[in-house]
C-alpha cells in the first residue's frame, strides 16, 4: 500500500514539475519578446486601460504576423532540404 501511494505521489509531482517548467518557459519567452520590443511591458492583470486594448491587439497581430513569417521560412527551408 505504501509503495502504491508513493508512486501515485511521484506521478503528480512529475506532472507538477512539468507544468511549472512549461509556465516558466512561457514566462521566459514573454520576457524575451518584451525585451525585443515585440510585446509591451508587462502590466498588472486587469489594469489595462481602454486605449491600451487597441495597442495590445496591434501587438498580438504583429506577433501573429511574425509567427506566420517564421512558419513560411521553415516550410521553405524544409522544401529546399527535401529537394537537395
Amino acid at each position: 500500500e505504501l509503495l502504491s501511494e508513493d508512486l501515485t505521489g511521484a506521478d503528480s509531482t512529475v506532472e507538477m514539475e512539468e507544468r511549472v517548467d512549461r509556465q516558466l518557459d512561457a514566462m521566459e519567452a514573454e520576457i524575451l519578446l518584451e525585451k525585443e520590443g515585440v510585446l509591451p511591458p508587462l502590466e498588472v492583470e486587469g489594469s489595462i486601460k481602454p486605449a491600451e486594448g487597441t495597442a495590445e491587439k496591434a501587438g498580438e497581430k504583429r506577433i501573429d504576423d511574425l509567427l506566420a513569417d517564421l512558419e513560411k521560412e521553415a516550410k521553405a527551408e524544409r522544401e529546399r532540404e527535401a529537394e537537395g
